[in-house]
């Protein structure tokens, strides 16, 4: 359902997570709109790309890595100051930073998570620890997350859940 805390107008936002690909084709992270809209997809590339639009025209940034490897990997993409930037594992993923002034309130917007707007493209992966946010990391502040959030994706890490599949988790273990 529509939430008047993501329509960002012109203004700054951000999206971050961790994820790890799998399979192949168009993959969705997260769609929201119906007209104006952003759009943190895989254009069937194993690249993140940020796409923005107010309906009439739009703006998108591509990471420069693949991200299809296997791995985790943190994710942040961001508006600031008009200018939209990707960063992955805490780094800048993409020197040109294309200007985008578009209008993101929208009354009839809806959130989708792993899913287009159309319940199409589904993104075959996993994953965690997502934040939209009308806020926007400094650089510096991309880099500590992804810092202290490291240690919770690496193999053997005694921190996750796991499950059969089916929201029923099975087992739990920390450190």
């Amino acid at each position: 359902a529509h939430n008047a805390n993501f329509d960002f107008g012109t203004g700054d936002f951000s999206i971050c997570f961790w994820a790890k690909w799998s399979g192949s084709g168009t993959k969705v992270l997260v769609d929201r709109g119906s007209g104006s809209r952003f759009l943190l997809y895989d254009p069937n590339t194993g690249k993140a790309q940020l796409f923005v639009t107010d309906g009439s025209t739009n703006s998108s940034i591509t990471t420069e890595n693949e991200l299809d490897d296997g791995n985790w990997h943190q994710i942040v993409a961001l508006r600031r100051n008009s200018k939209l930037e990707i960063y992955v594992d805490g780094k800048d993923a993409q020197s040109t930073k294309p200007t985008s002034s578009h209008d993101l309130t929208d009354t009839n917007a809806v959130l989708k998570i792993g899913v287009n707007l159309s319940n199409n493209d589904p993104f075959d992966g996993s994953l965690s620890l997502l934040r939209i946010s009308a806020t926007v990391p400094t650089p510096q502040q991309v880099k500590e997350i992804y810092e202290a959030e490291k240690p919770l994706f690496r193999a053997g890490a005694k921190c996750l859940l796991q499950s059969n599949g089916y929201n029923d988790v099975q087992d739990m273990s920390f450190d």
